[in-house]
């Protein structure tokens, strides 16, 4: 049995993070990020999560639910279209 925990030692481990990666400007989650989108995101108090050890999802500060960065940034930007059309919302 211990042949083969000497072998699964032996193997070489793959390194989670992809060439050119740069903790500080990729990752979303740390309060410096260089990132221009997700800087965009916190600025408006939605939060981020790391999401199955690597996606980032971001929760949305008034439903508390989570969303793709994608969907996020069409949230924030249809919500940032309707407070300057000075139209009143459905309640």
């Amino acid at each position: 049995m211990g042949r083969y925990l000497d072998i699964a030692d032996a193997i070489p481990r793959a390194d989670p993070k992809p060439d050119g990666w740069n903790a500080l400007a990729d990752d979303p989650t740390k309060p410096d990020s260089g990132t221009g989108n997700a800087r965009r995101l916190r600025e408006s108090a939605w939060k981020p999560k790391v999401s199955f050890g690597k996606r980032v999802i971001w929760e949305r500060p008034d439903t508390g639910f989570y969303y793709s960065e994608e969907s996020a940034l069409h949230l924030l930007d249809v919500k940032n279209i309707r407070d300057k059309s000075g139209a009143n919302t459905r309640r």
